[in-house]
Formats: C-alpha cells, structure tokens, sequence
C-alpha cells in the first residue's frame, strides 16, 4: 500500500517537473493533433543485461560475443538517453538520431555474430518490427489518449 502511494506522488511529482506536460492552473494544455504525431518518441528501452540474456539464450552466444554485445547496448541506451535530453534538437532530429542509433546498434551487434546467429538476429529483429508496427496501427486507430487536465489546485487529475 505505501509503496503504490510512494509510486503514484514521485509519479505525479516527475509529470509536474516536466516543462510543457504540467498546465498552469484552470487552463488545459494546449495540444493538438498534428503536434502530438511530431513529438519525440520517448524510447522504453530494455534492461540491457535482461536484453544480453535473452540474446545469449537465443542466438548461443559465446562469452567474447556477450560481453560485446553488453557494451554495445549500454552505449545505445547511453547515446539515447543524451538525444532525448537534448534541448537543441527538434523532435523530428531526435527521431532520426534515436532510429540511427538503434540501427547502428544492431548493424554492430550482428557484426560479432557468426552468419547463423546473424540470420536468426534478422529474424528476430523482422519480428520485433512487425510487433511494433501493430502496436502503432492500433495506437493510430484508436486516435490520440487524452490528456490528464490538472485540478484546481494544479495538481493533475489520476
């Protein structure tokens, strides 16, 4: 019970810090259609030793090839965390740098891969693609979420 208290203020707290996400109160943020489909898109990046793991697992990755693959998706989740902070680039360039990154990523993962693990990494990225092709199509169809509107005490509205 305290923990989901604990959970839901440092929620509220981090959505109120955030420039833009919190409104001043008795006014709704002013967001529209066109502005939500350019925003950046915040990439949920794995747990990188979660994301090695099941790589090992599946590809039968040697130890050279694991440990390699680590510094590779660490540096990833580095260079992406330093796009989405960054306060000079636009949304669109943060795209495009976050897609970069994730496909050079990949290109070096699949460097230290042997041609079968290689084709079966192909796979397995295929098939991430296609899910999250899906999940976007039904994100799409079911129209932009609303946003929570803060009470008039400023606070958002759960």
């Amino acid at each position: 019970m305290h923990k989901g208290i604990f959970v839901l203020i440092l929620g509220v707290a981090t959505l109120a810090a955030k420039p833009g996400l919190a409104a001043q109160p008795n006014q709704s943020p002013n967001v529209s259609g066109p502005q939500l489909a350019s925003e950046v898109r915040y990439v949920h990046l794995p747990d990188s030793k979660r994301q090695v793991a099941q790589l090992v697992k599946k590809l039968r990755m040697d130890a050279d090839q694991a440990n390699s693959t680590r510094a590779i998706l660490e540096d990833r989740d580095h260079q992406i965390s330093l796009v989405q902070s960054s306060e000079v680039l636009s949304d669109d360039a943060k795209n495009g740098r976050i897609a970069a990154i994730s496909a050079g990523s990949n290109e070096l993962i699949a460097a230290v891969l042997d041609s079968s693990q290689r084709q079966k990494f192909g796979t397995l990225l295929a098939r991430q693609r296609g899910r999250k092709r899906a999940n976007h199509e039904r994100q799409a169809d079911k129209g932009p979420s609303p946003l929570p509107t803060p009470d008039s005490a400023g606070f958002l509205a759960i």
